[in-house]
């Protein structure tokens, strides 16, 4: 994995910005909306069996949560008492279990529900486990949970807006702070033209609860594989009969199809929950999470991931697979857990993303003009980047009706791809490629001219 252009945001002594719920009074003499910190939220899932269907229209048995794959997108605020009502529609025993947080029993045709209250913000993975084996995980039982701060409040009191609790990270949390605080505000991440360069998060304001799965500065990746073999086992009613033991699993699992989403290859292009489709100016959070068994190297084009936190993998041992820095201890270590989430004290820019088995990481994707297209370098020691300032000034984008292309103008959006330097992972159906863990993103302008586009039409497009 190749890294350079470290982001030095970790050199100062700033403390961090307490974000965890103010008290009442305070709230209330600030005139900000005042709701109880033991709110209680809602959800409903329900396990049954389903079919998903694959880039090359072959059709298998999985399990699912709401007939899903992955099972919806779960969102609550920190400090809310969470209730989980799940219900099991199988002839079969499950675990709902949401890694980090709890687990949770779920009988044959019965309904458990889950109650916590949402602790430490961050992205964190809820599937099925039964005596520790990943098969039902691996069938189609998973799904991202988040846990965000209360940007209501945050708003309201004039603190900084990230998507962490920065105060319950300590010292550790400064260099997010830095980074939070750098957007918008510096030469390289810019402000300007309508455009406050700022991230914003996937919300509802003013709501309790939130249905919203993304939105355009937040989306949530998650990562699997298919193996055929596998999900042959499930019977119409969601029983499996034959248990294979963990060993056999890990020893003979043999993926042909390898997703985002549970999409891949072209399935994926102009997917709104997974392509990010930004302008310069609005940097976009990524919460990717790896459920499947397979090692994945996510590589990026056009820009770099900010690695803001990453999930503690622990082995057989119990021991960490990462050192400070979250490189790997060794190679022989075997991850079995995914735990606390863990915020990045050395921030990095890496053109790819290392995502172990149960992996979770949040990466920033900044969408700054690329730094490969062609720069001027000005006599004061500045450089300008000339060749996308003449895109910007040109407004044209292929998306926007009556565009035009002319083969000296390049146009709007700028696509970068996106996929795994795990090469099986690029290919489907065992060797079709690019059918794989394959996408992209892309820049559909400069600075600010989201607000000059507004008015234009534009172009359907058929997914």
């Amino acid at each position: 994995m190749r890294r350079r252009d470290f982001l030095k945001y970790t050199g100062g002594s700033l403390a961090a910005t307490a974000i965890g719920v103010p008290a009442t009074n305070a709230l209330a003499q600030a005139g900000c909306p005042v709701t109880s910190p033991g709110a209680v939220v809602p959800f409903e899932l329900r396990i049954s069996a389903t079919t998903i269907t694959m880039i090359d229209g072959q059709e298998f048995p999985a399990l699912g949560f709401n007939e899903r794959v992955p099972g919806p997108v779960l969102r609550v605020k920190q400090g809310r008492n969470v209730s989980i009502k799940v219900r099991n529609d199988t002839p079969e025993l499950h675990g709902f279990e949401i890694t980090g947080i709890g687990k949770w029993d779920v009988g044959p045709n019965s309904t458990v529900t889950a109650t916590f209250v949402a602790g430490n913000c961050g992205s964190y993975i809820y599937h099925s486990r039964v005596g520790g084996s990943p098969l039902y995980r691996l069938l189609g039982l998973h799904g991202a949970f988040i846990i965000y701060p209360d940007y209501d409040e945050l708003r309201c009191t004039g603190q900084l807006v990230t998507p962490y609790d920065l105060a319950a990270f300590g010292a550790a949390g400064n260099s997010l702070k830095k980074v939070f605080e750098a957007l918008g505000t510096t030469d390289r991440f810019q402000s300007g033209n309508g455009c406050d360069g700022r991230w914003h998060p996937c919300e509802d304001t003013g709501q309790e609860l939130t249905a919203t799965e993304y939105s355009n500065q937040e989306k949530v990746w998650v990562l699997t594989q298919v193996d055929p073999s596998f999900n042959a086992l499930v019977q119409p009613n969601g029983r499996v009969p034959i248990k294979p033991l963990i060993q056999d699993i890990t020893n003979r699992w043999l993926p042909r199809y390898f997703t985002i989403n549970g999409r891949s290859g072209f399935d994926l292009s102009h997917a709104p929950d997974v392509v990010p489709s930004n302008y310069i100016g609005e940097p976009t959070l990524m919460r990717i999470m790896n459920v499947g068994l397979c090692h994945h190297a996510n590589h990026i084009h056009g820009n770099h991931w900010i690695e803001l936190t990453m999930a503690d993998l622990v082995n057989k041992g119990g021991r960490s697979m990462f050192g400070p820095e979250g490189h790997a201890l060794s190679i022989d270590t075997v991850p079995v857990d995914s735990r606390q989430v863990i915020p990045r004290t050395n921030i990095f820019e890496v053109d790819t993303l290392q995502m172990w088995p149960l992996q979770r990481k949040d990466v920033l994707l900044p969408f700054e003009v690329p730094p490969d297209m062609p720069y001027v370098k000005n006599a004061d020691g500045t450089y300008t980047p000339v060749q996308f300032n003449d895109m910007v000034a040109r407004g044209n984008n292929l998306e926007f009706i009556n565009s035009t292309l002319k083969s000296e103008n390049e146009p709007f959006p700028l696509r970068f791809v996106m996929h795994c330097h795990t090469e099986m992972s690029t290919t489907a159906a065992g060797g079709n490629y690019p059918q794989g863990m394959v996408t992209h993103w892309q820049i559909n302008g400069g600075l600010g001219q989201r607000e000059t586009d507004a008015d234009r039409p534009r172009k359907v497009v058929a997914l």
